[in-house]
């Protein structure tokens, strides 16, 4: 069964790898001088790894929000991170490709994502077989 083609990229090369399922959580304490808030937490998980523009990335989830102060908004972002590569350095760009807005979050308080979605725009493909100068990767991110 063929699950994508794009070009010369065959994603049936790497459909065990990106059937599998991802996730990551992270923390970030709001500070000013010597004022340090309790502090917010995230974890997300997306089903799998491999989708094609045109696709939903289903998102789920949860953050916490252990800071006295309410976040005015809650935002989860489709990362493409692109890696100039030269012989004498490296460059690397960060742009959000897609977000979906999910409102505010009060202090003290959870939000759940389950069910959130994120639609995959037209992107180039990452893993850009034969080429060794641009490196192409994208990643979920709850900001």
């Amino acid at each position: 069964m063929e699950c994508c083609r794009h070009g010369q990229l065959q994603c049936n090369a790497f459909s065990n790898f990106l059937q599998k399922p991802s996730e990551n959580e992270g923390h970030k304490t709001i500070c000013c001088l010597c004022c340090a808030s309790g502090p917010i937490t995230g974890h997300i998980k997306v089903e799998r790894m491999g989708y094609v523009p045109g696709q939903v990335i289903p998102v789920d989830g949860d953050v916490m929000n252990n800071a006295n102060k309410t976040m005015k908004e809650v935002k989860v972002h489709l990362i493409q991170e692109v890696r100039y590569i030269t012989q004498s350095k490296t460059k690397v760009c960060h742009v959000r490709a897609a977000e979906n807005m999910l409102g505010q979050l009060g202090g003290n308080k959870p939000m759940l994502l389950h069910g959130t979605r994120i639609l995959v725009p037209p992107l180039p493909p990452s893993g850009l077989l034969g080429c060794n100068i641009i490196d192409i990767n994208y990643y979920a991110e709850v900001s």
